[in-house]
This record gives structure tokens, sequence and C-alpha cells, in this order.
């Protein structure tokens, strides 16, 4: 029934090293699950970035196409209105053309105005002088005779 006391503390200090043992194992495991927790937070936040950064990767892709799509556009108004801009020009000098033969026609309506003013002032002067002479002859002989 009595054990030996050399036993006793021997055994006593194989319980005392065993729980020993098991103290220390059991700290390994639990810094070993506080690392993988904290490798774990790690790898999360790493995937929550990577995440981001593809989701910003797509936004920039669909706004790069997006402004691929609005340089199209923008270059074809720029052809459209080059296309205008030219037929207006066409336009503008043919105004100016037109306008100046306009002019041109004008100043010589009224040239010609002139001209045949001119010349019916020289046949109006040339008849004047005709009947001046004629008359500055004919009264002479008429004047003197009884009307009747």
């Amino acid at each position: 029934f009595f054990r030996p006391i050399a036993s006793l503390t021997f055994n006593g200090m194989e319980d005392v090293k065993g729980s020993t043992e098991e103290r220390q194992q059991q700290k390994e495991r639990e810094r070993d699950k506080r690392e993988l927790k904290a490798r774990s937070k790690k790898v999360d936040k790493y995937n929550k970035y990577a995440k981001l950064v593809r989701q910003d990767l797509e936004e920039t892709a669909r706004d790069n196409e997006w402004l691929r799509e609005e340089l199209a556009q923008v270059h074809l108004q720029n052809e459209m209105l080059k296309q205008r801009f030219k037929f207006l020009k066409a336009a503008e000098m043919q105004r100016r053309v037109d306008a100046a033969q306009a002019k041109m026609v004008a100043e010589i309506e009224e040239e010609a105005k002139k001209l045949r003013d001119e010349v019916e002032y020289a046949e109006w002067k040339k008849q004047e002088a005709a009947v001046r002479s004629n008359a500055s002859a004919v009264p002479s002989a008429t004047s003197h005779q009884p009307q009747s």
C-alpha cells in the first residue's frame, strides 16, 4: 500500500516534468495559432488589396475603352467639321466673288449711265445748237412778214 519515498519524489518530478512539457507545447501551439492568425490577417489584407487593384485595373480598362470611343467620335466630328468648313469656305469665296462681280457690274452700269447721260446731253446740245442755228437763220426771214 505504501510506496517508497524515492519513487514518490521521482514520480512527482515526472509529473511536474510532464506538465511542464505539456505547458511548453501548449504555449508553442498558442504561439503558432497567433502567428497563423497574424499571417492569415496579412493574407486577407493582401487579398483585399489585390482585389482592389484588380477592380481598379478593370475600371481603368473600361475607362480607356470609353475614352477610345469618345476619341473616335471626336475624330469623326472633326472630319465632319473640316468638310463643313471646306464647304463654308468655298461658299464664302463664291459669295465674295459674286459680291465683287455685282460691284463691278454696278460700277459698269453706273459708268454706262454716265456715258449715256453724256451722249444724251451732247445730242441735246447738238439739237439745241441746230435749233438755235435754224432759229437764227429762219427768224430774220419770217419775223418781218406779217402774220395772217
